[in-house]
């Protein structure tokens, strides 16, 4: 079972261009997946991005192989059955990270997904170091993507304020939150009107400042 390349021409674009996505029977439903790519009707054909930069057949071919990937593994240890179309299509785009339903999304195995997917180790221990900043305030491994709101920002940074945690410190690991936010609302794994960013305005660093992790 692996998913096929497919270009969405019921959903054309102002410029003209068409969404590639990848396109998964299951259940007898199909299960769609955004790529990123647009392309036009003479750039695409048997399932390949053609005459046209090379960089968008090489980020649809690393989206296809990772999907195909995590289903194979779930194939093999007998998992995909327990799936519907929905959890399916929900668990493959958070790249396996299992959503409880009545819990919400998990903040913990989601910021450490996430990271997995840089190969820089200073952009990793950037995100590592919010991650343990926030267990030293919560119960970092009960804490949801619902449970980050407004009121928790606003006691989060006076926790840090009142840890002698400088301005600077605290607006980057403001920042690693609100950019695991954007990634799942931009994953459709959590609601646009969930977003506390909106009310919640990350403090400006001050330059020529001393960082203190």
């Amino acid at each position: 079972m692996e998913t096929t390349v497919y270009l969405d021409t019921r959903s054309q674009k102002k410029n003209g261009k068409y969404p590639v996505k990848l396109r998964f029977q299951f259940k007898g439903k199909q299960i769609y997946f955004q790529t990123g790519i647009d392309l036009a009707l003479e750039n695409f054909k048997n399932g390949s991005a053609v005459g046209t930069d090379k960089k968008y057949q090489s980020v649809i071919y690393a989206k296809k192989l990772r999907l195909d990937s995590m289903i194979l593994d779930l194939e093999r240890c007998s998992r995909l059955k327990e799936f519907n179309c929905k959890q399916l299509k929900t668990y493959l785009e958070s790249d396996g990270v299992e959503i409880k339903e009545q819990n919400g999304l998990y903040f913990k195995p989601y910021l450490l997904n996430f990271i997995e997917k840089y190969s820089n180790k200073g952009t990793k221990n950037i995100f590592i170091d919010t991650l343990k900043k926030i267990s030293t305030f919560c119960d970092i491994d009960e804490l949801t993507f619902e449970n980050i709101n407004v009121a928790w920002l606003k006691d989060f940074d006076i926790f840090m304020e009142k840890g002698n945690i400088k301005i600077n410190t605290r607006s980057i690991h403001m920042r690693n939150i609100r950019t695991m936010y954007n990634d799942a609302i931009d994953r459709e794994l959590i609601s646009l009107n969930s977003y506390p960013f909106r009310r919640f305005k990350i403090k400006k660093p001050k330059h020529n400042t001393k960082i203190c992790l």
